[in-house]
């Protein structure tokens, strides 16, 4: 906070006023001060201008008196003498500026957790609201880089001799002040280039193919990035062996982390890469196989809890419990610039780059790919895609409930605090896929590009297949394959949809006689035209037969409609009813 303005005379106390400001178009309140929601360069965080007042509007004193409550509240942090709260433990001191005339106007809070203080305009002079209200919004925008979550509270202010400088003491945060809390944080270069570093001889460069398949179906030139063919099977070890190289020695206890998928064994691999112990909180019926690759990497694997969310905060509470380093996902500029290094590698591989497409989940591999990438070239235009289950991103508010969905790598129902204002900031749209087109898009890629993709990792194919995102006039679009891990269980599902959709599958319903040799003188036809049996049943029950007849229901695999039409015209050229869909 830059406070100017000429030093007042002796007996005269300062009153803040509003400063020209074009941040916001909100109502103007007499008692509140406008100040910018971005922070300024070099530390200062808003203007606002002190005019003298004459002596007889405010008190003397060195202290504007508070009420006389706030001692009972505030305990053994209240100044006995004047009845005004004083930090008088350890806190964090944060300078907003240096008064050009080396008066001090210091501002104290008690660090004191989970109780507010709250003191009216008549109990703390002409100075107090509009400038406590002030400092009460910044701090936590200011701050927010000390903990996830920031809650200030201004109880005093004063004006001691010295040089100027105005420090807060931050009590613990709440959660309701995330809101406020949403600073843009700025990733360099530099940081990405470290990020390269800390990942040097784990983090695969991942080759970049062509895809004729879909540059043939959208009209463009589509390249793809294949990620899915990364360490641990998707993007996230380069944002975890980032985290893991800057803690350094505040990793030696060990690293935790809540999470059921590609951010629990991308930490594991990293911890074992760093030699540093690591536990993994998941929820209980997580998927075994994911489970099963965190404890080859060396992790241990600790179930409970009903929701993810649940895994997040028990790994919390043991990283307070043992002093381990908790490892966010995405929520982390460390992690944003690990995934970051991934646009470097696009920069150096694709010639006339113009379009990236991307998954968008929490945010950090979009914002931090963005970032890299729209640094070097402006004219780039990044596009985020998110899942129609989970898409709070585009829609603006996270589902409620349970998410099922293919894609449920980025199933994220809350933006992060770092990551949002990256995303807003860098990205240029961002665009939602239904399932449907996640399931084609993985099948497609399986089929035509030879590639193992899961749903979170395919939701770019699958915005160009539904033509959310059209490719790039000229020059090459560029599709980011996330990850590849996919549930083995899934695949049966997604071949039988894609058959059926082909007209791969027939099911067909005949009677057949039933005495010995009926039905194999069926399958006998099915065989002469080229027809797998894939399945088949006696149904005798609820069916209209006759007495001497019985049901075939039968699933068999066909080359296309054309085959499926010719064989249901030999089985009834041969004598048999035959009912299709």
């Amino acid at each position: 906070m830059e406070l100017g303005g000429q030093s007042p005379a002796r007996g005269e106390h300062l009153r803040p006023r509003l400063a020209a400001t074009p941040f916001g178009e909100r109502g103007r309140n007499p008692a509140h001060v406008e100040v910018p929601l971005q922070p300024r360069s070099g530390g200062h965080l808003g203007d606002i201008r002190l005019d003298p007042v004459p002596a007889h509007l405010g008190p003397g004193r060195p202290f504007h008196r508070t009420a006389q409550g706030m001692g009972h509240d505030l305990g053994p942090e209240t100044d006995p003498e004047n009845g005004n709260p004083l930090v008088m433990g350890t806190f964090h001191k944060s300078t907003f500026g240096v008064h050009q005339l080396g008066h001090p106007w210091p501002v104290h809070t008690p660090l004191r957790p989970e109780q507010e203080h709250q003191i009216g305009p008549g109990q703390i002079g002409p100075v107090g609201r509009p400038l406590a209200v002030t400092l009460a919004e910044r701090v936590s925008l200011g701050a927010q880089v000390m903990t996830d979550e920031t809650r200030v509270g201004v109880v005093g202010i004063g004006d001691h001799e010295g040089a100027h400088t105005s420090t807060v003491g931050r009590a613990v945060p709440t959660r309701s002040d995330r809101e406020v809390a949403n600073v843009a944080i700025e990733i360099t270069d530099d940081d990405i280039r470290r990020a390269r570093e800390a990942g040097s001889g784990v983090v695969k460069h991942t080759p970049v193919t062509s895809s004729f398949a879909l540059s043939e179906r959208t009209g463009g030139q589509i390249v793809l990035k294949a990620e899915n063919l990364q360490r641990t099977g998707s993007f996230k070890i380069r944002g975890a062996m980032n985290k893991l190289a800057t803690l350094g020695s505040a990793a030696s206890a060990g690293v935790t982390a809540g999470s059921a998928g590609n951010h629990a064994q991308a930490l594991a691999f990293a911890a074992r890469s760093h030699g540093v112990p690591c536990e993994i909180y998941v929820p209980k019926n997580a998927p075994i196989a994911k489970m099963a690759a965190c404890r080859s990497y060396g992790a241990t694997v600790i179930e409970g809890g009903d929701s993810l969310d649940d895994a997040v905060v028990r790994a919390r509470a043991r990283a307070e419990e043992t002093g381990m380093a908790f490892c966010h996902p995405y929520d982390d500029p460390v992690v944003v610039a690990g995934q970051a290094t991934l646009g470097f590698e696009l920069l150096d591989d694709v010639k006339d780059l113009q379009r990236v497409i991307i998954p968008l989940g929490g945010g950090g591999l979009a914002s931090g790919v963005a970032i890299a990438v729209k640094r070097q070239l402006p004219h780039v235009k990044v596009i985020g895609v998110q899942v129609e289950a989970c898409a709070p991103y585009a829609n603006g508010q996270p589902p409620s409930g349970p998410v099922i969905t293919l894609a449920d790598g980025i199933a994220v129902k809350r933006p992060g605090d770092v990551t949002r204002p990256l995303v807003e900031k860098w990205l240029d749209d961002v665009v939602v896929v239904d399932e449907n087109a996640v399931a084609d898009a993985m099948v497609l890629l399986m089929e035509r590009s030879k590639l193992y993709v899961e749903g979170a990792g395919a939701v770019g194919v699958s915005a160009l297949l539904s033509e959310h995102v059209a490719p790039a006039r000229h020059g090459i679009t560029c599709v980011v394959l996330s990850g590849g891990n996919v549930d083995l269980g899934v695949v049966p599902g997604l071949i039988r949809r894609h058959e059926t959709q082909a007209g791969r599958r027939l099911i067909v319903f005949v009677r057949v006689s039933d005495r010995p040799g009926g039905l194999a003188q069926l399958l006998a036809i099915f065989a002469e035209q080229g027809a797998s049996v894939i399945d088949i049943e006696h149904v005798r029950e609820g069916v209209d037969l006759q007495v001497r007849e019985t049901g075939v229901n039968a699933v068999l695999e066909v080359r296309g409609p054309e085959h499926s039409e010719s064989v249901i015209e030999a089985v009834r050229a041969a004598g048999y009813a035959v009912a299709a869909p």
